[in-house]
């Protein structure tokens, strides 16, 4: 048994360069809020390339992707990593069904914080802080399910448009 648990981790240790699968408050993976692009190049081996469209670009605040991977937006703001916006199919550090409803979703995770949505009339936050309220995980939860998910930093992971 303890064969098959090592065995996936060291595939990981022996592959290329390559995004990791677990949305969290600190990061995604190997790729952590409040470091630098450059410094999380460095470390993980991964480029990041400007996302197509959408906002535009601006060193105080803008956009960027894992090249070859445009699933996945990182907010970038003043040369800082910031903010992960991912597809709800995402594994987080919180095992979320992302079809539950809001009540299921509130009595499983009591301490999530549920706020009204800004624009959807039925829609609600549920927000996961970290324990010194410095980050959080934020999803968006109308028409019966999470249709959107992100992490990172306070106050960036709170900006309903992204980048103003």
């Amino acid at each position: 048994m303890l064969f098959k648990i090592c065995l996936p981790f060291l595939a990981l240790l022996c592959s290329s360069p390559s995004i990791a699968n677990e949305l969290s408050w600190d990061g995604f993976g190997d790729i952590k809020f409040g470091k630098s692009l450059e410094e999380i190049s460095r470390t993980t081996g991964l480029e990041f390339v400007p996302t197509k469209g959408g906002t535009a670009w601006s060193e105080a605040c803008k956009y960027v992707e894992v090249k070859g991977d445009s699933s996945i937006r990182f907010m970038v703001e003043n040369g800082i990593l910031t903010r992960a916006e991912v597809p709800v199919k995402t594994p987080t550090l919180f095992a979320i069904n992302m079809s539950a409803s809001l009540d299921k979703i509130k009595m499983q995770h009591p301490n999530a914080v549920v706020m009204n949505h800004k624009y959807v009339m039925e829609g609600h936050y549920i927000i996961f802080y970290s324990l010194d309220k410095s980050k959080a995980l934020l999803l968006e939860h109308y028409e019966s399910k999470v249709q959107i998910m992100r992490a990172g930093m306070v106050p960036s992971v709170m900006y309903v448009e992204g980048c103003l």
